[in-house]
């Protein structure tokens, strides 16, 4: 019981508060990661001359809208669930407080054990008690389920716009990024064109495909199937989101982190491929 009871507050608590708010002087979490990354693909709009990798991912702006739309309406579900594990606690907590009512007034027998009629009269409210925390526990795994595939979708939009179908040999750093990582490159150069991907989708279906044993094509051709995102297929699966969530970060900040700048404090900021 005190094991659900921690997973219901403790899961319930966190995604709520990393979904964040767009409230002024209080922005943050994953909504205010969604506003500045639409900040950032309007300002190459607003360029006369928009530089080469901004050109490059212009063809993806649809993806990648979509991405964060799809994320908002995951955030969404995220906080539904987050609420609804928090009520169901509401009622553990009675259930739970009558449990501990009843265990206080139990007898113990010679054998030092709870007296027969004690525990037939204990056992209801036992059951009861732990069917609803454990209810609360479930609602706060399906939050943090929705909280991780919506920061899964955001960093496949980081990965995106990235610009890294911007030619081949860029798009090589990005195998090259998957093969040390995951020990393939995904699909090459001339599949992701012909097959109109983008770098986001491959690189969450190489580790779908790691995690699920199944290769990135298979992953990816199950969801064109389907209809489905990649991130939709990883849930299908039953892959951990927050897994998947790790793993696609990783491969961004082989983009993004700067070792030099952190060991003098100055955080990451973007670049070519580091790893």
């Amino acid at each position: 019981m005190s094991k659900s009871l921690d997973e219901a507050v403790g899961k319930s608590t966190a995604v709520l508060s990393g979904v964040g708010t767009l409230e002024r002087y209080k922005e943050g979490g994953l909504v205010r990661e969604n506003a500045e990354m639409l900040t950032e693909l309007g300002a190459p709009l607003k360029l006369d001359a928009p530089p080469p990798q901004a050109l490059a991912i212009f063809p993806t702006y649809p993806r990648i809208l979509s991405r964060l739309g799809a994320a908002d309406a995951d955030m969404l579900r995220a906080v539904d669930a987050a609420r609804a594990s928090l009520a169901l606690l509401d009622v553990g907590a009675i259930d739970l407080d009558a449990f501990v009512r009843v265990l206080s007034r139990v007898g113990i027998d010679g054998s030092n054990d709870i007296r027969i009629d004690d525990y037939h009269r204990l056992e209801p409210t036992m059951i009861k008690a732990v069917d609803s925390l454990n209810k609360a526990a479930v609602g706060s795994a399906q939050s943090a389920q929705l909280y991780n595939m919506a920061r899964c979708r955001q960093l496949q939009a980081r990965i995106d716009m990235l610009g890294l179908q911007e030619s081949s040999d860029r798009y090589a750093t990005f195998q090259h990024a998957l093969d040390v990582r995951f020990h393939t490159g995904g699909l090459d150069y001339a599949a992701v064109t012909a097959q109109d991907l983008a770098p986001g989708d491959v690189a969450a279906a190489v580790i779908v495909g790691a995690d699920t044993n199944a290769t990135a094509q298979a992953i990816l051709a199950e969801a064109a199937a389907g209809g489905k995102t990649v991130v939709d297929v990883a849930n299908e699966r039953g892959m951990d989101a927050q897994a998947l969530e790790i793993f696609l970060g990783l491969v961004y900040l082989d983009y993004t982190d700067d070792p030099i700048k952190e060991v003098h404090g100055a955080g990451v900021t973007g670049g070519g491929w580091t790893g």
